[in-house]
């Protein structure tokens, strides 16, 4: 009976408790509270499969910029310093006013040595320069920026100059005064029909073989090539005849001939892009698409006009 009694004590507060806890609802635990809401919130992400947003790229330098940059400006740089350091091993004891005076005057006699030694090469590296500043010029007034010049094309009109215009400009003044002095022709009259002959036979033909040229380090068609000399032989004769009446009656007039080249490839930058630009226009035209322009929304050559984009040579 002890014995009873004690059990039914013992088991008074566990039925007390059991009850209590029957009766009551039970709050959840708090570590079961956290876990429910990171359950919610990877189910929420688990709906959303999108993937984030990448960062943009960096950007990245203009390759094309930097080597035509790097190229002009090493060149550029060369000349230079082989222009103001033409005296440099006869400097010392010089005063900085004597350095300046004496460079143009032994620049200008270096220049006739060479042209004494060499008056073929000497003749064709200053066509080839001219004519690659000609083509960097035409190409920027036709609105391309430094990072957009046509290397190739730049090469191409640079290597006319170099086999094409110097070599044959120099045969060409030897063989025009060698002709008017067996006739007797030396008065000083004798400019005027210089001039002229010189624009009759010599300009056509360099302009024919320029395009010529072009064409074949082009690898272009013979028929595309003779389409583009006859398309742009009349513009070519009829703006030289502006720009090279006046500067050839010095040429014939007051220029020695050593010295002919040289101030006609001054001028030569001018005509150089008159000529690329001309013959650009036509190189667009031969290939016009139906709306009228050359393919990059720019007019093409019509009608003899001068209108156009600068042709890719």
């Amino acid at each position: 009976r002890v014995l009873g009694r004690g059990r039914g004590l013992a088991a008074r507060p566990q039925q007390g408790l059991r009850s209590q806890w029957l009766g009551k609802p039970v709050a959840p635990l708090p570590m079961a509270a956290g876990l429910t809401s990171r359950s919610a919130t990877v189910e929420a992400s688990e709906g959303d499969m999108s993937p984030a947003p990448m960062p943009p790229p960096p950007d990245m330098p203009n390759l094309n910029l930097l080597l035509n940059a790097g190229v002009m400006i090493t060149i550029a740089a060369v000349l230079i310093s082989k222009i103001l350091t033409v005296d440099m091993d006869m400097w010392r004891g010089w005063t900085l006013s004597e350095v300046l005076l004496r460079i143009p005057v032994d620049n200008w006699n270096g220049y006739l040595g060479v042209l004494h030694e060499e008056p073929i090469f000497v003749k064709a590296c200053t066509s080839l320069s001219v004519y690659v500043i000609g083509d960097v010029v035409s190409q920027i007034l036709a609105g391309d920026g430094v990072e957009d010049l046509d290397r190739q094309r730049i090469a191409r009109s640079g290597a006319a100059g170099f086999f094409g215009h110097g070599p044959l400009s120099h045969f060409w003044y030897m063989l025009c005064d060698g002709a008017f002095e067996k006739l007797g022709l030396t008065a000083w009259w004798s400019v005027f029909p210089k001039v002229g002959v010189d624009q009759i036979l010599w300009g056509p033909c360099w302009n024919a073989c320029y395009v010529v040229l072009l064409g074949i380090m082009q690898r272009e068609k013979l028929s595309d090539i003779w389409e583009r000399v006859v398309t742009t032989a009349r513009p070519l004769i009829v703006t030289g005849l502006k720009l090279w009446v006046p500067t050839h009656m010095v040429t014939y007039g007051l220029i020695p001939q050593e010295n002919r080249l040289l101030w006609v490839d001054a001028v030569e930058i001018i005509w150089c892009v008159i000529l690329a630009t001309t013959a650009a226009s036509a190189a667009a035209g031969t290939e016009e698409p139906a709306d009228g322009s050359n393919g990059d929304g720019e007019p093409a050559l019509q009608g003899g006009s001068l209108d156009g984009r600068a042709w890719s040579s």
